[in-house]
């Protein structure tokens, strides 16, 4: 468990970040708390009785699902979720518009049907034995992270829980970071 400042941008030019760099290197997962969230705090055990976690259907964010479960106790709740584009739209050019619309349609809601259907995969067996309820949520979003974090604040969850591909230096400036930009963004810890 390492606590966060959250610097972005120019900010983060010369200064060496401790919880980074356990992030990077650390061959366990690590819970990221930031100092908004250890000031509300103070040093009371917190609860967890909310946790939200977001997979893109990787093995690596599929993996971070029964490490969220295994965060709560009987009674809590786990709300899975997973991030996919909006509808795109048929072009304006050509010809039968209202059939290609359709079959947008068509085709999108089956997108979303089978996504709500892989996080409902997701949930491990032993979590209703356990108490822990279970909710699936399927967003639309082009900028997944602000989806992530913002969903964190609607369902008032205590922690947020995301796999990580590793990403570092280079890559992660060039392919960014979801990770990095929900720990940028949210108030709440984060579990990676």
């Amino acid at each position: 468990v390492v606590g966060t400042r959250q610097r972005q941008g120019l900010d983060r030019l010369g200064h060496h970040s401790v919880s980074r760099g356990i992030l990077r290197h650390a061959p366990m997962s690590v819970i990221c708390v930031p100092t908004a969230a250890a000031a509300q705090d103070g040093v009371r055990i917190p609860k967890v009785e909310r946790v939200l976690v977001a997979t893109d259907f990787s093995k690596l964010a599929d993996h971070a699902v029964p490490h969220a479960y295994s965060l709560v106790r009987e009674g809590g709740t786990v709300i899975l979720i997973h991030v996919t584009r909006p509808m795109r739209w048929p072009s304006v050019w050509g010809s039968n518009m209202d059939s290609k619309k359709s079959a947008a349609r068509k085709s999108h809601t089956a997108t979303l049907r089978d996504a709500t259907a892989r996080l409902q995969a997701l949930i491990p067996d032993e979590a209703g034995q356990r108490g822990i309820a279970s909710e699936g949520h399927v967003l639309e979003s082009t900028a997944p992270a602000k989806a992530i974090y913002q969903a964190a604040e609607r369902f008032g969850a205590d922690v947020v829980c995301l796999g990580s591909h590793g990403r570092s230096g280079l890559s992660a400036a060039l392919v960014g970071s979801v990770t990095q930009a929900v720990m940028e963004h949210t108030l709440r810890p984060v579990l990676v």
